[in-house]
């Protein structure tokens, strides 16, 4: 997933902190480039809508989404 995809869909970078328990810093840090962990993450909690990169992708690990966690695009 690209760092617009998750900005797009959260709208700004305090959302997307408040969603991965995170400062607006913190995600300020990222320069534009979502982590791997973050983008699993990201995921799960978006019920799939965010889609972690497939090059980070753990061979058979399965990622399921927990639903009460999504939120709506």
């Amino acid at each position: 997933m690209t760092y617009e995809e998750v900005l797009r869909h959260y709208g700004t970078q305090v959302k997307i902190g408040e969603a991965l328990g995170l400062k607006q810093s913190a995600i300020s840090a990222w320069h534009g480039v979502v982590p791997p962990h973050y983008q699993y993450q990201l995921e799960i909690i978006t019920g799939g809508i965010l889609r972690a990169d497939d090059a980070i992708r753990v061979p058979g690990l399965k990622v399921s989404p927990k639903a009460p966690h999504c939120r709506a695009a």
